[in-house]
């Protein structure tokens, strides 16, 4: 069990072993094979030379620039890895380059002229439609689209259909 599971006291962290009971036995050793890969250094960034570690906490696999956090330093950038689209067995070193590049600016709304982005975070990928004054929507990416590789007028679609199914709800 890696210690940085386990709270102040020792005590298993919410989620711990815990994460792994009710695994069932047929992805057991999926699960397995990342707790093996908890901290693999998949190489250093070209531009910085941070080192870029893929790992595994409670929440699920992510990936990390710059070593753990030292107290008064900046923290190491994390981002998680977009659910049901990629394990840690599939992140290359270029695939964690551009998940570390979140978030991702899609460009401006044609009707509003808020701008669109795209961000990730342990609940999964979503689209920022900025909208200035009225706030900001929130909106989900679900398969087949991806976080890495939507692009605006996607984007905008599936802005769009969501107002349609909210106000065919009410």
């Amino acid at each position: 069990m890696d210690k940085r599971l386990k709270d102040k006291e020792g005590n298993l962290a919410k989620g711990g072993v815990e994460w792994f009971k009710d695994t069932p036995t047929q992805i057991l050793p999926i699960v397995l094979k990342w707790v093996k890969h908890f901290n693999e250094l998949l190489g250093y960034h070209p531009e910085t030379g941070e080192p870029i570690y893929a790992k595994l906490n409670f929440h699920g696999p992510y990936v990390q620039l710059g070593r753990k956090h030292i107290e008064g330093e900046k923290k190491p950038k994390q981002t998680f890895l977009p659910k049901g689209m990629m394990t840690l067995e599939d992140i290359t070193l270029e695939i964690a380059l551009d998940l570390l590049k979140l978030p991702r600016d899609l460009g401006i709304h044609p009707e509003t002229g808020g701008k669109l982005q795209v961000n990730l975070r342990s609940f999964g990928s979503y689209i920022i439609h900025d909208r200035g004054k009225e706030g900001k929507e929130y909106q989900s990416i679900k398969a087949p689209d991806n976080v890495l590789t939507i692009t605006l007028e996607r984007a905008i679609e599936v802005l769009a259909a969501s107002r349609l199914s909210r106000s065919n709800r009410r």
